[in-house]
C-alpha cells in the first residue's frame, strides 16, 4: 500500500495515472490502495503520481513507475515421474512439475493464456555430490500451466544418502509468482512450496 507525505501537513492528495486499468480506492487520500485490471507485458512501465496542494497551491507532482501485476500465484497440480535412467551410461531420473496460473482480480484462473513466457531461477542452498539438476520451462502450455521439467543425471549409480536441496523462484509473465524448495534424493524429489500458495 503506497502512501505518500506533504510539507506542511493537512494539505490535499491527488492519486493518478496515466495508464489504462488502474484504480484507486481512495485518490484523495494519503494511503491508497492500487488496483490493476490489466498487465502491461513489461515491468515498472506504469506511472503513478501522487499531486498535493496546501491552501490552494500545488507542489511539484511525485512519480514512480511500478509493474501492473496481473498474475497473482500459481498452485500446483502434480509432480509426475517421466523417465528413470538405470544405466549403465545414465542413472538418475526426470520429472514434471505442474501449475495452474491464478490471476487477478479476483484470483481467476487462466485458461487462456498460451504463450505467455515463464521464468524460474535455481539457487543451490545445499548439496553432497559433484552435480546439479537440470531445469527447464517455457512458456504457458496449451492448457495454459507452468511445466516444469526437473532432471537429476550422472554417468554412476547415485550415492545412497544423495541429498540436494534447491531454492526455485518462478515467474510469469515476468512476475514472480512462486517459491519452492525442491529436494533431490536418490529415490527421487519433493516439491515443497514456500508460498504464496500451495
Amino acid at each position: 500500500m503506497p502512501g505518500g507525505t506533504g510539507t506542511p501537513s493537512g494539505g490535499a492528495f491527488q492519486w493518478s495515472s496515466t495508464k489504462s486499468g488502474i484504480s484507486f480506492d481512495n485518490a484523495q487520500a494519503q494511503l491508497v490502495h492500487i488496483t490493476a485490471t490489466t498487465w502491461t507485458g513489461g515491468t515498472n512501465d506504469t506511472p503513478i503520481t501522487l499531486g498535493y496542494t496546501y491552501n490552494g497551491v500545488p507542489a511539484t507532482p511525485a512519480t514512480v513507475n511500478i509493474t501492473q501485476r496481473i498474475f497473482e500465484y500459481l498452485a500446483g497440480d502434480s509432480v509426475i515421474l517421466l523417465t528413470t535412467y538405470n544405466g549403465p551410461g545414465t542413472y538418475g531420473y526426470l520429472y514434471q512439475a505442474n501449475y495452474n496460473v491464478y490471476a487477478n482480480p479476483g484470483g481467476v484462473q487462466v485458461t487462456n493464456g498460451s504463450g505467455i513466457s515463464t521464468y524460474e531461477n535455481v539457487t543451490l542452498v545445499t548439496s553432497n555430490v559433484p552435480f546439479n539438476p537440470n531445469y527447464g520451462q517455457g512458456a504457458l502450455s496449451a492448457n495454459s500451466q507452468v511445466v516444469d521439467t526437473l532432471k537429476l543425471t550422472s554417468n554412476a549409480a547415485f550415492p545412497p544418502n544423495l541429498s540436494i536441496v534447491d531454492s526455485q523462484a518462478l515467474g510469469v509473465g515476468g512476475i514472480y509468482v512462486r517459491t519452492n524448495t525442491i529436494t533431490y534424493a536418490a529415490s527421487g524429489i519433493t516439491v515443497s512450496s514456500d508460498g504464496p500458495y500451495n
